[in-house]
């Protein structure tokens, strides 16, 4: 018996968001697809609209932004479903203040979003983004990325906190310099100090911040453990000039709560070793991209390491066989039961053999192949090191995890594919 057709008008709105959520990416350049769909009917309309303005994304040389912003001016109840919302700013002049007509449409868009959650602001300065989260109706936001240009203003810094004291219900906080992933970072402008002014955020538990930022920023506020008694998580930016005993004393003063420490920086060695007090709460620590060199690390573990239950190095860290040998043999640390290692990567078999297809018959022998895939290695470490390490942690109750694993066994990986690949 033939099965009826059914209609779309004959899903549940459940399915119909599950179908559109397809094609709902942020809407940032041209038409998004989901607008045909909003003049197809009620039903649709309400659904597609549900969808399309759920995450809303504008900023300068952005097609969507007129859209965007024609759409919620003439129907400010459109405002209403907006969730999150990215707003982008990387023209030398404010694109959001450039004049104003642009601050009143700008600001009247922000006033419908009423029931707004997340909130991204990039490459905006400290007194614009005090201005966009005045222009907000609701203090509900629950998330909240900054990246900035800091003025030297200082009132521009007070207004700021003034509007970060509105949103209580904050869980996650990111307040970081425009140009902190910069090599230049070191001559980078400098917050001035800040006149004290109380801030509390009591519901932060993670914090992405850079750490003068943290010192002369949040600090200024009064004690740390005051204006953030709740947080959990920091991930802490190092620059290369910034006075380390004041960053260690903003550490002390939340360490009674800290469970979770992930250290970045550019270039920043020689400054990890002093840089952390005892974080009694501590339970696990992660060292960023190019965050310390062998002799920091090694001299920072036995200090910082005592209730360390899990350690994580990323990309392109200098793990040694001897920071390997400190972690997993006998003088590890004392807590740790997990090791993330994902400071080298390792192509997998099936990348393996995609490289060797396209450049096993180019007149290079398997060693010239080899040595064009094979994984970087840090100064100082080996395969066999690794090794090592890896039987010691599974002697001693360590669960190792990460993409190093696979530098393990990589040359006898590289061996097969290319055996079988030369058989054909």
């Amino acid at each position: 018996m033939p099965q009826e057709p059914t209609s779309l008008l004959s899903l549940p709105d459940e399915l119909l968001v599950q179908t559109f959520d397809y094609l709902a990416d942020p809407p940032t350049k041209g038409i998004h697809p989901l607008w045909s769909l909003t003049h197809v009917c009620r039903q649709v309309r309400e659904v597609a609209q549900t969808v399309l303005y759920r995450y809303a994304s504008f900023g300068p040389g952005w097609d969507a932004t007129p859209h965007f912003q024609a759409a919620v001016t003439q129907n400010p109840s459109l405002g209403q479903l907006v969730s999150s919302l990215d707003m982008h700013d990387n023209a030398n002049i404010p694109y959001f203040f450039r004049d104003g007509s642009l601050r009143r449409k700008t600001r009247a868009v922000l006033r419908t979003l009423t029931k707004l959650k997340e909130l991204s602001l990039w490459e905006v300065t400290t007194d614009e983004a005090a201005s966009i989260l005045a222009a907000l109706p609701s203090p509900g936001l629950s998330s909240l990325d900054m990246h900035l240009y800091w003025t030297e203003n200082p009132s521009h810094w007070r207004d700021l906190q003034t509007q970060l004291s509105r949103f209580s219900q904050l869980h996650d906080l990111c307040v970081l310099d425009a140009i902190t992933s910069s090599p230049e970072l070191a001559q980078a402008p400098r917050a001035t100090r800040r006149s004290p002014r109380h801030l509390s955020l009591p519901q932060v538990v993670k914090l992405h911040v850079v750490d003068y930022v943290l010192v002369e920023g949040f600090g200024s506020a009064g004690l740390l453990r005051q204006t953030l008694p709740n947080l959990r998580e920091l991930h802490l930016y190092m620059s290369l000039s910034e006075n380390v005993s004041a960053v260690s004393a903003s550490l002390a003063d939340l360490s009674s709560s800290l469970t979770t420490l992930e250290l970045l920086g550019t270039e920043t060695w020689g400054i990890t070793a002093r840089y952390i007090p005892d974080l009694p709460a501590l339970r696990c620590l992660e060292f960023g991209y190019d965050s310390f060199t062998e002799a920091e690390v090694l001299a920072f573990l036995p200090k910082a390491t005592a209730s360390v239950e899990s350690i994580v190095f990323d990309l392109s860290d200098q793990v040694t066989d001897r920071v390997l040998r400190a972690l997993t043999g006998r003088e590890r640390p004392p807590r740790l039961r997990h090791l993330r290692l994902n400071h080298i990567s390792a192509r997998s078999p099936d990348d393996i053999r995609d490289q060797v297809e396209r450049r096993g018959w180019e007149g290079k022998d398997a060693e010239e192949v080899r040595s064009q895939l094979q994984p970087r290695w840090p100064i100082g470490a080996t395969v066999e090191g690794l090794r090592l390490a890896l039987a010691d942690a599974d002697a001693n109750g360590i669960h190792v995890t990460g993409s190093a694993l696979d530098c393990a066994n990589w040359d006898v990986t590289f061996d097969k594919v290319f055996a079988e690949y030369a058989k054909r």
